[in-house]
């Protein structure tokens, strides 16, 4: 293998060497270079390293007439914010962070798949019932200054989303798993 002289000319750098160098922590509020995993109508995503990756609006990375200004695999420069405390713990509230909730009902997500080869929801509210709890947790919601959405209740819907973070909550107290 033939080495060009400006290949020659680079000095190694031993792995001892890159280990010390990083890497290095992010802040909340600092500028972060990172690399473009994927982009669809709503959200870019972002990886800036440090195990972590991020969503960006879409609409940041347009033009005023619509057109996306960046492709996948682009390196873009973004703002760091994060939903962790000074710990690393998420203790923070949708308040906290400015967040928001998407309320949708759907009686399949009540679904216990436990037992046999299909979900029984023979423990699932009537509906009439169950209806009148997400409207209140609803109400309640909105009481605390969250900004709620809500999909419509037994009705079909497309709903697309991207879940980004590293939980998923089961909210039913009485199941034991």
């Amino acid at each position: 293998m033939t080495e060009t002289s400006e290949t020659a000319t680079q000095p190694e750098t031993t792995f001892a060497e890159l280990f010390s160098q990083g890497p290095k922590a992010v802040k909340e509020g600092e500028v972060a270079s990172g690399t473009v995993l994927s982009i669809d109508d709503d959200y870019v995503q972002v990886d800036i390293g440090f195990k972590s990756e991020g969503l960006v609006p879409a609409w940041e990375f347009m033009e005023e007439n619509g057109t996306m200004m960046i492709a996948v695999g682009d390196v873009v420069d973004v703002l760091v914010e994060t939903v962790e405390d000074e710990e690393g713990r998420m203790n923070r509230s949708l308040n906290d962070v400015g967040g928001s909730l998407l309320v949708i009902s759907q009686f399949t997500l009540f679904g216990d798949c436990r037992k046999g080869r299909r979900p029984s929801f023979v423990h699932a509210l009537e509906p009439t019932r169950a209806e009148a709890l997400v409207d209140h947790f609803v109400e309640q919601s909105r009481t605390t200054g969250v900004h709620v959405e809500t999909g419509r209740f037994r009705t079909h819907m497309a709903v697309s989303l991207v879940n980004d973070g590293p939980v998923t909550l089961l909210l039913d107290s009485r199941k034991s798993f």
